[in-house]
């Protein structure tokens, strides 16, 4: 059985699924012999940081009828030996007939398959793939940035979550930069993170190429960003 670990933004642009490429993409070239599936669950659409893989729409309606074939969307998800996606750059999309249940059954479905699914759930807390994913989690990664919009926005929906039993085991802080106002330790404590362990991944010099060519940030070599993303991978894969 596979770990399932969510990665879910605290706002618009806070890197979220440049992240979870980066740690799926890491691990599954980090460790020989197991295999990684990434999972682009936000609407509409995801960059195209992962090209090919299988598209979600394609298996959406089997997800609803509860009757995907395994076997082929383990073929059809590979990128790479080890690297698989389900979701990637496919451009808008409307899963709006999805609910939490399919989410959780798609992972479940998939886990006996996989030795890690990392889920991109994007940042809005009304998508239900999303959140089925996340209840599906075993670890859930919240990514936030150093900004006061950032954090008012997930102070806003910090109920929604608690209603729904979900809370972040791990506070990443993105972009991170040593000397701005707003300190991991600060951010904890206005976001009630309670036992949730804090990581940064510090602001990267080749951010905005790799925005613009669409690419992962592991991709170009920046030792400080590429440490900072070794440590994250190391407290996923710390449980595998």
């Amino acid at each position: 059985m596979s770990r399932v670990v969510s990665f879910h933004g605290g706002c618009h642009g806070a890197g979220t699924s440049m992240l979870a490429v980066c740690a799926a993409e890491h691990i599954a070239s980090s460790f020989a012999g197991i295999r990684v599936l990434i999972i682009f669950a936000q609407s509409p659409g995801s960059p195209e940081y992962v090209r090919g893989g299988l598209a979600l729409r394609s298996i959406a309606p089997h997800i609803l009828k509860r009757n995907p074939d395994v076997d082929e969307i383990v073929e059809r998800s590979k990128i790479s030996a080890g690297f698989h996606a389900i979701g990637a750059g496919e451009g808008p999309a409307d899963f709006s007939d999805m609910h939490p249940d399919d989410g959780s059954f798609l992972a479940e479905a998939l886990s006996p398959r996989f030795d890690l699914i990392v889920c991109d759930c994007g940042c809005e807390p009304d998508r239900g793939l999303s959140l089925g994913l996340m209840f599906a989690a075993d670890d859930r990664i919240s990514v936030a940035l150093q900004r006061e919009s950032c954090l008012r926005r997930m102070e806003q929906f910090s109920p929604v979550y608690a209603r729904l039993g979900i809370s972040a085991d791990v506070l990443a802080v993105n972009r991170f930069g040593s000397g701005a106002a707003y300190t991991p330790g600060y951010m904890a404590r206005r976001l009630a993170a309670g036992d949730a362990d804090i990581l940064t991944v510090r602001e990267s010099s080749a951010a905005s190429s790799a925005e613009a060519e669409q690419l992962p940030l592991l991709r170009f070599r920046d030792g400080g960003f590429r440490k900072d993303i070794a440590l994250l991978c190391g407290r996923i894969a710390e449980r595998l």
